[in-house]
Formats: C-alpha cells, sequence, structure tokens
C-alpha cells in the first residue's frame, strides 16, 4: 500500500502535483543530475562572489572610495536571485504551461523592453537597461526565459491538440519577430544569438520538423548579415576578434588586455587578489571580462575548472530534460539550459579571442543584478521540473496505452487495435493514473466485442492506424530526449497492422 500511495504522489504530465520524495527523492537516475546541477550552480555563485570583490576592489575604491561596493551590492543581487531560485523551484513548473501565464509573462517582459527603447539607459551606444528604485535593470535577461515558456507552451498545446498547426505556428513567428525586434533596436546582437540557440534546441527536442531548425538558423545569418550592413560595427568588431592587435589602442584594447591578464597567469595564476590587470587596465574586468581575472589569478586550472563546472551544468541540466514528466518539461529545461550553456561559451569565447565582443555576462559569476537573478530564476525552473520528474514516467505513459486482452498471450497499444476504440473513447483517455486504470478496465470487460471485430478489412485497420498516430503524435510525450518520435512510431504501427491482419 505504501508502494501505491507513492506512485501516486508522482507527477503527471501537467506539472501539477509534487512528488513526496522531494529533494533527495530516489532513484539516483534523478537525484544524481539534481544534486550535480545544484552543486555546480552553488559553486559558480560562490566563485562569482569572490571573484566580484576581487576584480571590482580598485575600481570601486577609484570611483566610490569603497573597495567593496560592488561586492556589497552583488550580494544584494545574489540574494534575491537565491529568493527567485528557491520560488521558481518550489513553484510546480506546469504553472508556466497556462496559456495565460506565459502570454502574461512574455508579455510583461515585451512592454519593459518597448519601455527601456524610449526611456532607457544609454550607454556605450547601446539602450539596454531601465533605472527601476535606484537599480539598473535589463529586461532583456528575463525576456529570453519568457520567449522559451510560452514557445514550449504554444508545441506543448498543439501536440495536445488544443492549438491547430497553422494557428501554432503563426502565434509563434509573432512572438519570435517581436522578441527579436525589440532586442534589435537595442542593439544586443549577442542576446540574439544566445535566444536564437535556445529556441534551436526547444524545436529540435520538441520533434517538430527539421525544417523548422534550417529557418530557425537562416533567420538567424540574416540577423547577423543585417547588423553588419546596418550597424557596421558588428562587422569592426568581428575582424577585430581574430587579430585585436590590429587596432589594440581603440577598438581592440579590451580584447588585447584580457588576452594579456590570461597569458599571465600560467598554470597555476598570480594567487587570488594579486591581479595586476584590475589595476584600471582592463575595463569591466568585473563584468564582460571577469573570466579574464579568473585566469590571470586561478591560472590554467582555475579557468578550466570554471569550465569543468559550466560542463557538468549543462550536461545535468540535460539529464534532467531527459527525466522530464512531460514534453513541456523536457523542452523547457532543454531550452533554458542550452541558452546558459551557449552564453557562458560565448563569453569565454570572447574572452579568449574567438568570439567578438558582445557585453554578455559570465552567467553566477560576472557582476549585475539582471543577469545573475534571471540566471538563477532559470535555474530554479529546471530544478522545479527536476523535483517533478520521475524515472518512470515515460515508460508509464506508454504503459497506460496498452491494452490487457483477457485469455490473450500478449499485450498490444489500444492505439493499435483494429478499430477497437472509437474516437469518443481516445478522447476520454486522461493522463491521471486513476483515470487510465479505470479505462483499462472498460476495455477488459469490451474484450469479447473486441475479439469479435478482429476480422475487420485492412483498409478500415489502416485508418485507425492512422488516427491513433496522429493521435499519439499530438501527444505530450513526443519529446525527441524523452520519449520516441511520433513520427517514427506511424510507420511501425502500420507494418505491425498490415502484418497482423494477413
Amino acid at each position: 500500500m505504501a508502494k501505491g500511495k507513492q506512485k501516486k504522489s508522482v507527477k503527471q504530465g501537467s506539472g501539477g502535483k509534487r512528488s513526496e520524495s522531494g529533494l533527495l527523492a530516489l532513484p539516483k537516475t534523478i537525484t544524481g543530475p539534481r544534486l550535480a546541477f545544484i552543486a555546480s550552480l552553488v559553486v559558480l555563485c560562490v566563485i562569482g562572489l569572490v571573484m566580484v570583490y576581487s576584480s571590482s576592489s580598485i575600481t570601486a575604491y577609484n570611483d566610490y572610495g569603497d573597495s567593496t561596493y560592488f561586492f556589497k551590492r552583488q550580494l544584494i543581487f545574489l540574494a534575491v536571485g537565491v529568493l527567485a531560485c528557491i520560488f521558481a523551484a518550489k513553484l510546480p513548473y506546469g504553472f508556466w504551461s497556462s496559456p495565460a501565464i506565459s502570454w502574461i509573462f512574455w508579455g510583461v517582459c515585451a512592454v519593459a523592453m518597448l519601455a527601456m527603447s524610449v526611456v532607457g539607459n544609454t550607454t556605450l551606444g547601446a539602450t539596454r537597461s531601465i533605472t527601476v528604485a535606484g537599480f539598473d535593470v535589463q529586461p532583456t535577461e528575463f525576456a529570453k526565459a519568457s520567449l522559451i515558456i510560452l514557445e514550449a507552451s504554444l508545441i506543448n498545446r498543439y501536440y495536445k491538440g488544443d492549438l491547430e498547426m497553422l494557428r501554432m505556428v503563426g502565434e509563434s513567428v509573432a512572438v519570435i519577430a517581436v522578441t527579436i525586434v525589440l532586442i534589435y533596436i537595442q542593439p544586443d546582437l549577442g542576446t540574439e544569438m544566445i535566444l536564437l540557440v535556445g529556441l534551436v534546441v526547444l524545436v529540435w527536442v520538441a520533434g517538430i520538423p527539421a525544417r523548422w531548425i534550417v529557418g530557425i538558423f537562416g533567420v538567424l545569418i540574416a540577423l547577423f548579415a543585417i547588423s553588419c550592413i546596418t550597424q557596421p560595427y558588428h562587422l569592426q568588431r568581428l575582424m577585430v576578434a581574430f587579430n585585436p592587435w590590429i587596432d589594440a589602442d581603440d577598438t581592440g584594447y579590451q580584447s588585447v588586455q584580457g588576452l594579456l591578464a590570461l597569458g599571465s597567469g600560467g598554470p597555476f595564476g598570480t594567487g587570488l587578489g594579486m591581479s595586476r590587470q584590475k589595476y584600471l587596465y582592463l575595463p569591466y574586468a568585473y563584468n564582460d571580462f571577469i573570466y579574464a581575472i579568473i585566469g590571470e589569478e586561478l591560472g590554467l586550472v582555475g579557468a578550466a575548472f570554471v569550465l569543468l563546472l559550466f560542463g557538468c551544468l549543462v550536461f545535468s541540466g540535460i539529464l534532467i530534460a531527459r527525466s522530464a514528466p512531460d514534453m513541456f518539461g523536457c523542452a523547457v529545461a532543454s531550452g533554458l539550459t542550452a541558452m546558459i550553456g551557449f552564453q557562458a561559451c560565448l563569453n569565454m569565447m570572447m574572452v579568449v579571442g574567438l568570439a567578438p565582443v558582445t557585453g554578455k555576462a559570465l552567467p553566477f559569476i560576472s557582476y549585475g543584478g539582471s543577469s545573475l537573478i534571471a540566471s538563477l530564476f532559470i535555474a530554479g525552473i529546471v530544478i522545479s521540473i527536476s523535483l517533478n520528474s520521475s524515472p518512470d514516467a515515460p515508460y508509464e505513459m506508454r504503459r497506460d496505452d496498452l491494452l490487457i486482452i483477457e485469455g490473450g498471450r500478449s499485450k498490444e497499444r489500444s492505439g493499435k487495435k483494429k478499430g477497437s476504440r472509437s474516437k469518443k473513447q481516445q478522447q476520454k483517455q486522461l493522463p491521471a493514473a486513476s483515470q487510465q486504470r479505470s479505462s483499462r478496465q472498460k476495455s477488459r470487460s469490451q474484450s469479447s466485442s473486441q475479439r469479435s471485430n478482429s476480422s475487420r478489412s485492412s483498409a478500415s485497420s489502416s485508418r485507425s492506424s492512422a488516427s491513433s498516430s496522429r493521435s499519439s503524435q499530438r501527444s505530450s510525450s513526443g519529446g525527441r530526449l524523452s520519449y520516441s518520435a511520433a513520427r517514427g512510431k506511424e510507420h511501425t504501427d502500420s507494418r505491425r497492422n498490415n502484418k497482423r491482419n494477413r
């Protein structure tokens, strides 16, 4: 009985119920990625707090007369971010799948970005923040998460049959276009790249056709070409990124100083707090180029350790996505994890000279309230998906589609029975375990009539197979990471039905 009660507590597809097992739920296929994700997150935040103080102390004392100015502000940001992370982790992730919630979240971020373009703060030719209660807030950091959640919600509603294909495509294209335009006018090419990478991963995991992925890549290339034409400094940054010494005193100055910091660190670094480049040589040493200070003070070992932590974070996030109870959770965890991982890679590649200077912060480490709070909020959503995950979720979904025939030798999928279930019965099949058991009991009571109808024609069987395949294709278990792709099942089901008829 205890096992039965525990099984009922496993969250169903919508993410509405929470497992009673909590943070340390067994087995290790769930707790392992969860603990690795949280441990990596905590260590990265601690390293970030220490390195912000070390890299900003000289600038803070020179500008504000207090060497702990940026450290104290980062401590406040971290406290708020931890609260946001806990809130997102405690809140069942199915809350975000609601059409009203996902649209409101995205709408608030879009309105904030629109207001920022009018009354925002312009720094170094870009308008990326708006002052709220004395703090500079970057709505774009939250808009990235809102767009991923909204797109996952639209795709999830399509698979459930609540949205038609044309409407889903139209709404998806509209929200992506509006978001990209609002980011473009800032301008912020780095955020556009990060966002589109997250969308590519989301679309691929959700099982959407490959032409969508090709289309998103086409949009990315077109945006980059348009940006280079309308905003020539993007092309100039790209040229300087691969050879910053061609303009070491102007456009390549920050890149050159960053490389000098990395090179002077050696294998084990100059020692914590012993950086020389932070003495007003390297601009924004506590923000965009904090990874250069890490390499200088902690050496190659410290820089590699940070890279390893991000790798562990991304890998555990992918494993969490694989164990997600439904397609929405799988898509959201994958998209958000991909955004964090790509932003970290973009920042580190920028510091080592493999990418142009984009001004994107290193997640969880760089100084900045919006980036830190938004990143911790995203991490909280991923943790929420892990807390509501079950290792048996995909197998239970497949098992719930099985039909047990009394006196039979094998179990068959109810969707594959030749006309054995009407459309009305298929619509009544719900994800709740109790309703699924009731449905199987009804099916067993009707097994005699099903066996009498087993001689139906091959044409009727093919139509039933196609109908069940379409129903399966629109189910919530269509993600590539967690479950089998619905398109591949269609041909397999058809072949099995034809063989059974013969």
